[in-house]
């Protein structure tokens, strides 16, 4: 028991984490802080622990400090861009950062890849259940009709807009990363 609390440890953050990231993002539109900055912090000192500097440690998630700031680094980064640009709020960017010092940077970069597919995929079921297909359609051809014409481009969302909780998917995004990688080690 003891070496797979060792070596799975960071499961053990990561699914009640990213479980209560996507359910507070549903219910709220919210990611709070009192959830990330504690999870930032169990997993840089666990990671530490179990991985030690940057030789990974033992077990298939344990990545060292090195590996886990690169990933916090990563996935921060990457969805910060996207909050810059107005499409994200700064607790999904938290979240990610958090499940990347968790997880490591090689990690992160499937959970981001598979957190956009989910993101992507939930827009699609949100914007078909909401029935505003069309509607969406002509904005998003109005804004990149703007782009291509080198004017100003104006933001698409309107008051309106149905907003799918990117919690959510970064929640699926990143247990389909850990269900591939257990896969591939069990396999």
């Amino acid at each position: 028991m003891l070496s797979f609390l060792t070596q799975y440890w960071s499961l053990l953050v990561l699914v009640p984490a990213v479980a209560i990231g996507a359910i507070t993002d549903i219910r709220t539109g919210k990611i709070y802080n009192k959830l990330t900055y504690p999870v930032i912090a169990v997993a840089l000192i666990g990671q530490t622990l179990a991985g030690g500097w940057n030789d990974g440690g033992t077990g298939p998630f344990n990545v060292g400090l090195l590996d886990a700031l690169c990933g916090l680094l990563l996935g921060g980064g990457l969805l910060l861009l996207a909050v810059m640009a107005g499409g994200l709020h700064m607790g999904d960017v938290k979240l990610m950062a958090a499940v990347g010092a968790l997880l490591g940077w090689h990690l992160t970069l499937v959970s981001l890849v598979y957190t956009f597919i989910a993101a992507a995929l939930l827009s699609i079921a949100i914007i078909l259940y909401r029935r505003v297909f069309w509607r969406t359609m002509g904005r998003l051809a109005s804004f990149v009709w703007q782009i291509i014409a080198a004017r100003r481009a104006v933001d698409p969302a309107t008051p309106d807009s149905p907003q799918a909780p990117f919690g959510l998917a970064i929640a699926i995004g990143s247990l389909a990363a850990v269900a591939e990688h257990l896969f591939r080690i069990w396999m």
